[in-house]
């Protein structure tokens, strides 16, 4: 719940052309929050709602792909020879 997760999911909410604003901030360095802000257009009657859930799920799929991506590597990697 920082910038990692914020930016993540600023970059995919901009991505949706419903989609007319969206911004994040962490209010405290020391507090594991993040405030986002999603402002849509209304087309196709996208709430704004609906797009931060269809986001999420987008960043959740990307992280699932990074590590189906990463083991196939180490394991090509260990068939390879080399040691872990």
């Amino acid at each position: 719940e920082d910038h990692t997760l914020g930016n993540a999911l600023r970059h995919v909410l901009n991505g949706n052309p419903a989609v007319e604003l969206c911004g994040y901030s962490v209010p405290h360095p020391m507090e594991r929050r993040v405030n986002v802000r999603v402002q849509t257009t209304g087309a196709n009657g996208t709430t704004a709602q609906a797009a931060m859930r269809d986001a999420l799920l987008d960043v959740i799929s990307v992280c699932d792909h990074v590590h189906e991506a990463y083991e196939k590597a180490e394991e090509a990697y260990e068939k390879a020879g080399n040691k872990k």
